[in-house]
C-alpha cells in the first residue's frame, strides 16, 4: 500500500506541471462493493465495505466539458457461494484441496490500482458551487487477492491465482465542486462502477448437465470521494 501511495502522489504532482487547461487533485473515501452474477450456479451475498484513495486530474476539452483521468487505490469485494462443488481451490498459505463443498461461502477482500478515464460535463459556477456529471471506464489492476473460506480456515487467505490480474468496469456518476479560494476546490463525487469482466476463474461443477462450467462473476461497487482541487 505505501508503494501504491507514492506512486499516486507523484502522479499528482506531475499532472499539475500541465497548462492552464488543467486541473487536479486527491481525494479519499468509503466505498460499499458487491458480487453479481447472472449465473444460477452462483449464490451472491452480502457488502464490502471498504475504501480508496487516489488522485484525479481534468483536461479541457470545450467549454463545460472535460476529459478526466484518474489513479486510485480500491479496497473492494463481496461474498458469493457455489451451487456446485467448486474445483481447483488452492489458497496460497495452506495444504491444496481439490475441491470447495456445495453452499459455502466465500468473502473476498480485493486491492486494486484502478485508471479510471471518461467525460465530465459541468455547469457554470452558480454561487461558490459547480455541478458536474461524469462517465466512462474503469482499467483494474488486482495488487492482492484474499477471502474467507470457512472450510480451509478462520482467517483470510490469499487467493491471488484464482482472480483474474486485470478487470474493466465503466462508471457513472455526479457531484460537486466547491469554491474555496482562488482555484482551490472542495471536491464531492459519488460513484457508481458495474463489472464488465469475470474477475474470478474458479470451475464449477454443473450436476444437472453433468459439465464443468466457469459462471461470470463481476464486481460492482458504490464510492464517495471527498477532496480538495487546485
Amino acid at each position: 500500500m505505501k508503494k501504491s501511495i507514492f506512486l499516486i502522489m507523484l502522479v499528482c504532482l506531475g499532472l499539475n506541471v500541465f497548462s492552464q487547461g488543467f486541473s487536479g487533485g486527491l481525494f479519499f473515501g468509503p466505498t460499499t462493493s458487491w458480487i453479481s452474477s447472472d449465473s444460477r450456479l452462483v449464490n451472491t451475498s452480502r457488502i464490502h465495505l471498504g475504501y480508496n484513495f487516489g488522485a484525479q486530474g481534468d483536461i479541457r476539452i470545450f467549454d463545460n466539458f472535460d476529459l478526466s483521468l484518474g489513479l486510485q487505490f480500491n479496497n473492494i469485494g463481496g461474498s458469493f457461494s457455489f451451487a456446485g462443488a467448486a474445483f481447483d481451490i488452492k489458497p496460497e498459505e495452506f495444504i491444496p484441496i481439490d475441491t470447495f463443498p456445495i453452499g459455502n461461502r466465500m468473502d473476498f477482500n480485493l486491492n486494486y490500482i484502478a485508471v479510471p478515464i471518461g467525460f465530465k460535463g459541468k455547469t457554470n459556477e452558480i454561487g461558490y458551487i459547480t455541478y458536474f456529471l461524469k462517465a466512462g471506464a474503469t482499467p483494474m489492476v488486482n495488487l492482492k487477492a484474499k477471502a474467507d473460506i470457512p472450510f480451509v480456515s478462520d482467517n483470510y487467505v490469499l487467493v491471488n491465482e484464482h482472480v483474474r490480474l486485470l478487470n474493466i468496469g465503466w462508471h457513472i456518476g455526479g457531484g460537486i465542486e466547491y469554491g474555496l479560494t482562488g482555484n482551490t476546490r472542495l471536491l464531492v463525487e459519488v460513484l457508481y462502477t458495474g463489472g464488465l469482466m469475470d474477475f474470478s476463474k474458479f470451475k464449477v461443477f454443473d450436476e444437472s448437465r453433468n459439465a464443468v462450467a466457469e459462471p461470470k462473476t463481476v464486481l460492482n461497487d458504490i464510492h464517495l470521494k471527498i477532496g480538495v482541487l487546485f
